[in-house]
């Protein structure tokens, strides 16, 4: 967890939130592209964007698959968007990191556990 003192620098320190932001925007601004020019498997998709943002995708490999897959990223924007509030100091990185987890709980573990009674 983090201290309340240093939210802003942590939350820049695990993510650059602006340029994964916009890599994710031009990367699926790419993939649109790839699509409309007839490219249509997976492995030929990923590996354009490899070529074409190389340090993106080593930096994030799992988040283009998810891109280059057409999967929902809204947890994605919504982590970005918590952190974006982090960052501008409207929250603290433990109460986006509790509500986060709560959300995703609520998703998908507890449907499959069951929710524990306090």
């Amino acid at each position: 967890m983090s201290s309340p003192n240093n939210n802003v620098s942590d939350a820049n320190q695990l993510f650059n939130l602006l340029m994964v932001r916009e890599h994710v925007k031009l990367v699926n601004d790419y993939i649109n592209k790839l699509e409309q020019m007839g490219k249509s498997t997976l492995f030929e998709i990923e590996l354009e964007v490899m070529t074409k943002y190389p340090e993106f995708y080593e930096g994030h490999p799992f988040l283009v698959k998810k891109l280059c897959k057409r999967d929902d990223l809204s947890m994605l924007f919504k982590m970005l968007d918590n952190l974006d509030k982090v960052d501008n100091g409207t929250k603290s990185l433990a109460s986006v990191e509790l509500n986060l987890g709560e959300e995703l709980a609520d998703k998908y573990l507890y449907p499959v556990v069951g929710k524990p009674k306090k």
